[in-house]
């Protein structure tokens, strides 16, 4: 349940950063919450080159890697969501790498989906393992 819990809050913070960067391509000065200075801008990564995964929205990636993760815990099969926790972190990384020394600001989104992406790779650890 907890990892179903888990994929959903995915699903949804991976909404709201689509939903800004809808409202973004319609008015570029559109200031979303989380945009809380030039350091604190969530703004500023899905602008970015780095914002896309061979072209398609690291927003709409989220959303269809959180609804696979929902599927696989609902039908039980924890060792895929685990293998792709692992995966999830492992970009996680990369991807906070980029966030921080790269683009130089700190992004809630962001860290949010990190933070989540730990807590599905701890937690499906623990029902697999």
């Amino acid at each position: 349940m907890i990892l179903i819990v888990l994929a959903v809050a995915g699903i949804c913070i991976s909404m709201y950063g689509f939903s800004i960067e809808q409202k973004l391509k319609i008015n570029p000065e559109y200031k979303p919450m989380c945009d809380i200075s030039d350091r604190a801008s969530c703004t500023k990564p899905i602008k970015s080159p780095m914002g896309k995964l061979f072209g398609i929205s690291n927003t709409i990636v989220g959303i269809l890697f959180y609804s696979v993760m929902a599927f696989f815990a609902w039908i039980g099969w924890y060792q895929l969501v685990f293998i792709g926790a692992i995966g999830a972190c492992l970009i996680s990384l990369y991807l906070a790498y980029i966030l921080f020394f790269r683009i130089k600001t700190f992004c809630l989104i962001c860290i949010v989906t990190y933070a989540i992406n730990g807590a599905l790779l701890v937690v499906s650890g623990m029902t697999f393992l």
